[in-house]
């Protein structure tokens, strides 16, 4: 409990419409679905949709698998979970008009690491090219490498987005259990998704 409260801070009193409250939970229950497909040896602390002290709606806590070398593959992964809960809001909801700004700071942490990911680690483009360093080294902009932060965000909304799509059930079950609960520890997200995972219906 200490541990969670110096992470993401003192649970509030909920004061979110019920319409907005379903969203924060969808938005949540995409985040925590795409972690345990995509990272399923990162640990899920805990999933609420109770505001945090730290100003977030609702929060995911997960401690990451350790790793001194992230991969191409690894760092994707990552880019789809912090873009899922804007990916689950629009699979339930096609329709721009109601997207909502609770996804900000996930799209903010997705960009960063997609632009390091194309100007810093050589993992988009010429793997031998650092266009930071190319651009600091000539003078000349990379004039390529928003163009290809871009396209990595947008493969990587759409496989998350078809990754979900074909997990609606998890992620309909999981909505529904945040409304109903409101936060959920590690094990229960464990016994929530384990029941899943075997075909049984989660209570």
């Amino acid at each position: 409990a200490a541990f969670i409260a110096a992470v993401a801070g003192e649970d509030g009193r909920i004061t979110a419409a019920r319409d907005e409250l379903a969203v924060i939970a969808l938005h949540e229950a995409g985040h925590a679905v795409a972690c345990r497909l995509l990272q399923p040896k990162h640990r899920i602390e805990r999933v609420s949709i109770l505001p945090a002290s730290g100003g977030a709606a609702g929060y995911n806590l997960t401690v990451p698998e350790e790793r001194a070398l992230p991969t191409l593959n690894s760092l994707s992964a990552q880019l789809q979970v912090l873009l899922a809960g804007r990916a689950a809001e629009q699979l339930f909801s096609p329709s721009r008009a109601n997207l909502t700004a609770g996804a900000a700071n996930d799209l903010s942490q997705a960009t960063e690491l997609a632009a390091a990911m194309t100007l810093d680690l050589g993992l988009v483009g010429h793997p031998a090219v650092s266009l930071r360093a190319l651009s600091k080294s000539t003078g000349a902009s990379p004039a390529d490498a928003a163009a290809l932060t871009t396209r990595l965000l947008a493969d990587c909304y759409q496989a998350v987005t078809s990754l979900l799509s074909d997990h609606a059930e998890w992620l309909t079950a999981l909505t529904q259990k945040l409304l109903d609960c409101e936060s959920l520890s590690g094990a229960e997200i464990d016994a929530f998704f384990a029941a899943l995972e075997s075909g049984k219906s989660a209570e």
